[in-house]
């Protein structure tokens, strides 16, 4: 298995990849890891655009994304990871993580990997502060992932959603990244 920095001329690998994550959500066994009905969720024009938008521009940007893939030693995309800076401004030194393994590469270390790809990534960015993300409250595989790698819940989130008439709840997960940060609600006097 090999990371890599996803070019423009990845995405064609990386959306059949996203297609077979929507395609095994909540399906045959395996969690329910996106936020959609069980066999609705399509890749589109729009989200093609946004990513191959968000992987040519600058951090500055609002649309900004980087993607990274996992692949096996002939090139099939075994996992996904990606960034997406906040769009407000003022908020900007924060960034989005999502995520995704395909299901026959699912507890192989390649989420661990890809994770601490972009955790070391973002520690090396002057810009990014904070990796937040959202998972699933049910989807008790990858919070334990995100845990192990220094992941904090922040809160969860009751009957989020109603996926195929089920209440799902959802967590806000984050992680400190830049060691100046200074937590002034817990400092002593």
């Amino acid at each position: 298995m090999y990371i890599q920095l996803a070019s423009v001329g990845d995405l064609d690998a990386f959306f059949i990849h996203v297609q077979n994550q929507f395609d095994d959500n909540g399906m045959n066994g395996s969690p329910l890891f996106m936020p959609n009905n069980r066999g609705t969720a399509r890749v589109n024009d729009s989200m093609r655009f946004n990513y191959e938008y968000g992987i040519g521009t600058c951090y500055s940007d609002i649309g900004w994304r980087r993607v990274w893939l996992a692949k096996d030693d002939h090139g099939k995309v075994m996992g996904d990871a990606v960034l997406k800076r906040d769009e407000l401004e003022t908020s900007s030194h924060r960034v989005w993580l999502g995520m995704g393994v395909a299901r026959e590469c699912r507890g192989c270390g390649v989420g661990t990997a890809l994770l601490k790809t972009v955790i070391d990534y973002a520690r090396r960015s002057s810009k990014i502060k904070w990796l937040d993300l959202e998972v699933l409250a049910d989807n008790s595989s990858a919070i334990h992932l995100y845990q192990n790698q220094g992941f904090d819940i922040v809160c969860k989130l009751e009957d989020k959603y109603r996926i195929d008439g089920e209440s799902i709840s959802e967590y806000l997960m984050t992680k400190h990244v830049d060691d100046v940060f200074v937590d002034r609600a817990h400092q002593t006097k």
